[in-house]
């Protein structure tokens, strides 16, 4: 949070000064640049004198106010700081509408306009509708409601896409409004409300705070006392002891595999009638290399291919 702050206040810093310095090639830019420094000056100045409402006008009379949230940060939102903060920020965005229609291709400016068109038809008829209810030419009935309703909303939405439009193409002066808009009535606010609150504001982490400690170590005793309840468990087979039985496995396994190769060897043999036979016949050698084969599948999945003896 604090890094995306920073990060936002040097882009305004270095925007504010480039749009200064360069007034005299691009006016457009440096009016954008010159009025969001005034915006900021002054919302910085409005800081200052909630600040010192709050402090010297009698913000905490006993102990239990300041227990309590309270103070004067939503006076931002009221007058006169929101109007004084509110026209210099619509001062702002319309510079940037200015320099969106003096730079921008004759398609892009038909796009820029349509919005604008639909809002003012939104508020002529809503305008308009006011004006004849007042006077008694129609009646003020719920179809008329829903009329002006309906022009409100579509009004609302060309503003948005307005204003997408606008941050899209146009981006240096838009995006200074948007961060002084954001300093003026989010950051501003949000530090005052918090500096009047300190009090109760420690007071509340350090509830918080206790009851993590709390449930913590309700949750360690719990574990202990399951600990203490339960049977002991059966030791658990050591590294030395499974070692031996793999081993006795593996020896188990090469002695069952050379026994059966010695036995099966002798049986082809005594089959063909080739027992003590210098020299063995093509079927009784095809007959050994199947059972070869066999049996070295199974010592390769049992991982005793070298060491078993059937390729003599």
């Amino acid at each position: 949070m604090f890094y995306i702050v920073k990060n936002n206040v040097c882009k305004e810093y270095n925007y504010i000064r480039y749009g200064i310095r360069s007034f005299s090639k691009n006016r457009i830019l440096g009016i954008g640049a010159i009025s969001s420094l005034i915006t900021f000056l002054s919302a910085v100045i409005c800081f200052f004198i909630l600040i010192v409402e709050f402090f010297f006008g009698g913000g905490t009379e006993n102990f239990f106010n300041a227990l309590s949230f309270h103070g004067n940060a939503g006076n931002f939102f009221h007058t006169p700081y929101l109007s004084i903060l509110g026209c210099l920020n619509i001062i702002t965005i319309v510079v940037s509408y200015i320099s969106f229609f003096k730079n921008e291709k004759k398609k892009i400016r038909i796009l820029g306009t349509i919005p604008f068109a639909i809002i003012c038809i939104c508020i002529v008829i809503c305008f308009t509708a006011l004006t004849m209810c007042e006077k008694g030419a129609i009646i003020n009935s719920d179809q008329m409601t829903k009329i002006m309703y309906g022009s409100m909303l579509v009004g609302f939405i060309s503003l948005i896409a307005s204003l997408i439009i606008l941050f899209i193409r146009e981006r240096a002066i838009s995006r200074s409004f948007l961060r002084t808009f954001l300093f003026s009535f989010f950051m501003l606010p949000l530090l005052t409300f918090c500096i009047e609150n300190l009090i109760p504001l420690i007071a509340l982490l350090l509830l918080i705070i206790g009851i993590k400690i709390f449930f913590s170590s309700e949750g360690s005793n719990n574990t202990n006392y399951k600990s203490q309840t339960q049977p002991p468990k059966a030791p658990e087979t050591t590294n030395v002891q499974a070692k031996v039985q793999s081993n006795s496995a593996k020896e188990q396994a090469i002695y069952d595999i050379n026994r059966r190769y010695n036995e099966g060897c002798a049986a082809i043999l005594k089959a063909h009638g080739e027992d003590g036979a210098w020299m063995l016949s093509d079927e009784t050698n095809r007959e050994i290399i199947q059972l070869r084969e066999t049996l070295k599948k199974e010592a390769i999945l049992k991982g005793v291919e070298e060491e078993v003896c059937i390729y003599r």
